[in-house]
Order: structure tokens, then C-alpha cells, then sequence
């Protein structure tokens, strides 16, 4: 309980302020300055489904391993994988500058120093996961978020644009990975194991790289679609629609934090894993559908109050991916079950096919046609054909009938008010 008390302030702390300084950026900042950073940034989510090997899956998961040796192993994965991006930079610089604005090769840099530090920070994050130090890494979370705003902030006032944002990013991966490594168990090794790498490529490698290509599609093609269609204004309403669209996801984002470790611990074990699935939905019913919908529905009153007039055209963007919120919180459960509970993680990969031929398929069509709003209708389109799928897949692999998720998710439900006056949940 005191795991859940902690995470919740540090999470919805931290989301709070988020959102408070969000706002506030947006005020100052300009839709263009929102796409460009986007824009920018999918070139780093190629990297990552370029060097994802299922490797965090691996080190959670594997527990007959020595977790110095693991970590170990994967800390000197992590250590090249963050430094590609800056060695491609460097080698094919004359063709990354046509490709890129001079004005911009900035940005680029800084967010390569940036993702340097992410890569080498998860190491420090999934020994803290797996150890269930979960207090340590919410107290620098939600200290890295505050501080890494506050920031942005600053340096938004001082008219730096969109290079705010970007040391936004910097200052948020450096803070997480100095206190990651302050508090995790391990610190540091120079331990090498062949077969440790091997079984993590060999259960979740391939599927992590096939479904992380699909995800790609799935998940950031979006903006630069956007971007190369119909411009870096149309990108930036969709980069700040996708975001207030996914508050949710930030919202309910520590269940998963919370269940995660207990779904790898019983592993192939359907009952317990059904009941801590339940529980995490109805809590995720409660917290999440009444506040999101009054959201949307009320965003033309609000929108203009706190992100200011020139960000009217985000409005029916936002209210269409509201949608998107919404499923995609109930969606993302089903993957640490699959993933982490059962070992199957092609499951993920074969879903991700469906996101990615939807996407494919009527993304440029409605981009065209309606710009950032074709793309965001088509992205919550996707979600919820690939959640219904998904929902079916998990209640065969966790032996849930249907009729039987309704009766226990409804005495869940009724009985939810137990957390607020402080009974146990999990």
C-alpha cells in the first residue's frame, strides 16, 4: 500500500505539473515550434525500433540470471545503441544536412546528447522495476519532470523557441539518469554474457523488433506524414492534440507500473494474473472515462482560456483523439500480460499489423483530405479495432470468460471506494 500511496503522488504530482507547464509553453510557444521538435524526434523513434531487441523485456524476465551479470550485459548493450544516432550523424553528415534545415542541426545534437543519457538510464530503471524500488523511481521522476519544465520555462520567457523544449528533454533524461543510477542496487559492471543476450534476443528479439517496426507505423509515422503533407503547423496541432489526448494514459500509467513486476513474478499463472487484470480496469473505468469525455466536451471553452487563441484549430484534433486516449489506456494493460506474463510477445508484433495497415492504408487519404484531423481520426480508428482484438486474445490467454470479467469487474467497481478510505487494493 505504501508503494501505491507514494506513486500516486509522485505520478499525479508530476502529471499535474506537466500539464501546468504545458499550458504555459504553449502560450508562449507557436504550433511550428510543437512540429519541428516532433518532427525531429521521429528520427531518434527510428533508432529505437532499429536497436529494440526486447532487451528490458529480457532483464525483467529472465530471473534465473545473476542480476549483476544482467545488468551488466545490459547496461553495455544500452551504452552503444544510445550513441548510434550521434555515429550516423557523423558519417552521413553531408546527406543529413540537405535533409535537415541548418537552424535546426542544433536541436538535432542536443536531442542526440539526450537520447544518449534515455538508453543509458534504462538500465538503472528496470533493476529498480525488477527490485520493486518503485519509491526511488517515482521520487525522480516527478523530480525530473518539475525540474526539466521549469527549465523550458525559462527558457521560453528568454524568446528560445523551440529549443525550449528540446532542453526540456536534455534536462529531464540527465536528471532521471543520475538519480536512477544514485539509488538502483546496481551501479556499474563490466561484465560481458553471451548467453544472457542470447535468451533475451531469443524469447523476445525478434518479435520486439518486428512488432517495434509496426509500432513505428503505428504509433509516430503520424507526425512527419502530417508534416510532409500539409506542413510543420498541421504537426504541431496534432503533436499537442496526441498529447492532451493521452493525459489519460499518464492517468492510469501507474497500474502498469504497479502490475508489471507482479506479472512477471507469476509467470504462466492465469488466476492471479486475471485478478490483478480486473483490478487494474475497473480502477483505470473509474479514473479515467467520466473526466476524459467532460474534457472534450468542454475543450472550446478551455482550450482557449489556458493555451491561448492560436490554438482554436487544435480543438476537433483533440476531441478526436480523446478517442484515442481512451481505448489506448485500457489497450496498453494487455501487453505487460501477454509480454511479461506469458512470454508471448509476437502477439504484440501480430496486433501491430492491423494498427499499421489502417495507417497505411487511409492516413494519407484523410491527411489530405482533412490534414491533422484525417490523421487523428484515423489513428483512434486503428486503436479501437486493435483493443477489441487485443481484449479477445487476453481473455482466452488469462481463461476469463466474458460473462465472468463483467460479474467480477462490476464487484471491483462497486467496491472501489475501499481505496479511498485506505483498504488494500492489491
Amino acid at each position: 500500500m505504501t508503494h501505491f500511496i507514494v506513486l500516486c503522488f509522485s505520478h499525479y504530482g508530476g502529471m499535474f505539473c506537466t500539464i501546468a507547464f504545458t499550458f504555459a509553453l504553449a502560450r508562449l510557444l507557436c504550433p511550428s515550434d510543437f512540429g519541428a521538435v516532433a518532427t525531429l524526434l521521429f528520427f531518434f523513434d527510428f533508432f529505437n525500433w532499429a536497436t529494440e531487441w526486447g532487451w528490458e523485456q529480457g532483464l525483467m524476465a529472465n530471473r534465473e540470471a545473476p542480476l549483476s551479470r544482467a545488468a551488466s550485459t545490459h547496461l553495455w548493450i544500452r551504452i552503444v545503441t544510445g550513441f548510434l544516432p550521434l555515429l550516423v550523424i557523423g558519417l552521413f553528415f553531408p546527406l543529413v544536412v540537405k535533409m535537415i534545415p541548418p537552424h535546426r542541426m542544433t536541436l538535432l545534437s542536443i536531442l542526440c546528447l539526450a537520447y544518449f543519457f534515455e538508453k543509458m538510464s534504462l538500465t538503472y530503471r528496470t533493476v529498480l522495476e525488477r527490485t520493486y524500488k518503485l519509491k526511488h523511481l517515482a521520487a525522480f521522476e516527478f523530480s525530473a519532470n518539475v525540474f526539466s519544465y521549469t527549465c523550458a520555462f525559462i527558457a521560453a520567457i528568454f524568446g528560445l523557441g523551440a529549443m525550449s523544449l528540446v532542453i526540456q528533454r536534455l534536462v529531464e533524461k540527465m536528471t532521471m539518469f543520475f538519480g536512477y543510477l544514485w539509488s538502483s542496487p546496481w551501479k556499474f559492471g563490466i561484465e560481458w554474457d553471451l548467453k544472457i543476450a542470447k535468451a533475451s534476443f531469443k524469447t523476445f528479439g525478434i518479435a520486439s523488433w518486428s512488432g517495434g517496426i509496426l509500432a513505428l507505423v503505428a504509433y509516430t509515422s503520424m507526425i512527419p506524414l502530417i508534416s510532409s503533407l500539409v506542413g510543420t503547423h498541421q504537426a504541431g496541432l496534432y503533436s499537442r492534440a496526441f498529447s492532451m489526448g493521452t493525459f489519460p494514459i499518464m492517468l492510469t500509467a501507474i497500474f502498469q507500473r504497479l502490475t508489471l513486476p507482479i506479472y512477471a513474478h507469476n509467470q504462466f499463472k492465469p488466476d492471479p494474473i486475471r485478478r490483478v487484470f480486473i483490478k487494474a480496469q475497473s480502477y483505470k473505468f473509474i479514473l479515467l472515462v467520466i473526466p476524459q469525455a467532460m474534457l472534450a466536451i468542454t475543450s472550446y471553452w478551455w482550450i482557449p482560456i489556458f493555451l491561448g487563441p492560436q490554438w482554436i484549430e487544435v480543438i476537433p484534433v483533440y476531441q478526436a483523439l480523446a478517442v484515442y486516449g481512451i481505448v489506448r489506456a485500457f489497450y496498453d494493460d494487455v501487453v505487460p500480460v501477454l509480454t511479461y506474463g506469458f512470454k508471448r510477445p509476437w502477439e504484440i508484433a501480430k496486433n501491430h499489423v492491423v494498427q499499421a495497415v489502417i495507417i497505411v492504408t487511409l492516413g494519407p487519404i484523410a491527411v489530405i483530405s482533412m490534414k491533422a484531423l484525417g490523421g487523428a481520426i484515423v489513428m483512434s480508428f486503428s486503436m479501437v479495432v486493435v483493443t477489441l482484438i487485443f481484449w479477445r486474445k487476453v481473455f482466452d490467454t488469462i481463461q476469463c470468460r466474458r460473462k465472468d470479467f463483467i460479474l467480477q469487474f462490476a464487484i471491483v467497481f462497486l467496491r472501489a471506494r475501499r481505496f479511498v478510505r485506505g483498504h488494500k487494493v492489491w
